[in-house]
């Protein structure tokens, strides 16, 4: 059958080997395939049942950025944060995982965008021990940068990466969810 995706890559998931290849090592833009790197830093860097408070990280999103609908001052857990990151492929929910794990991380109360920064360069150290050759990610959403790129080969690196991970596999199969944690007492749909 004719493949059209530019590049594409099959696994075998225990060791990595490549079954099948298309311009697997060509460099791509990953749009919010990006965010499985972001929520395998959270499984693996931050106490899921922490509270984080939303800060705002969350403007500075683009308006037609795929959101979660946070709300500055908001107190979520950080389990929920994941959730509304592959759920709702919340750009904002993004944003506020970075900052938030930047801060616990460095041990300092890091510039939001000093915190970004750090951040993707723990995602690009992650990345590279997941296996992946050819990354570079500057977002932990995958909203378009011309600096922010992968392959398909480093995908499946991450993506194998990720899948020995209980939560970030747990997380990744939810398709719909509901919780409270607006402000105002309103559920909140994903």
């Amino acid at each position: 059958q004719h493949l059209t995706a530019s590049g594409a890559v099959v696994i075998e998931q225990n060791t990595g080997k490549v079954l099948y290849g298309k311009q697997e090592h060509q460099r791509l833009y990953p749009a919010s395939t990006t965010k499985v790197l972001t929520a395998l830093i959270a499984a693996e860097y931050g106490n899921l049942d922490e509270i984080v408070v939303v800060g705002e990280e969350v403007l500075m999103i683009p308006l037609d950025s795929s959101s979660a609908c946070l709300e500055v001052g908001e107190r979520i857990t950080l389990r929920d944060l994941v959730y509304g990151l592959l759920v709702n492929s919340g750009n904002d929910a993004g944003n506020t995982i970075a900052v938030h794990i930047a801060r616990k991380d460095s041990g300092k109360n890091l510039s939001i965008e000093d915190a970004l920064e750090y951040f993707a360069d723990m995602m690009n150290k992650r990345a590279e021990e997941a296996g992946a050759l050819d990354s570079n990610f500057v977002n932990p959403h995958g909203y378009h940068d011309p600096d922010h790129y992968t392959t398909a080969y480093d995908l499946a690196m991450i993506g194998r990466e990720a899948s020995r991970n209980s939560f970030v596999r747990e997380a990744a199969s939810i398709t719909v969810m509901q919780n409270g944690y607006w402000e105002s007492g309103e559920p909140r749909f994903w």
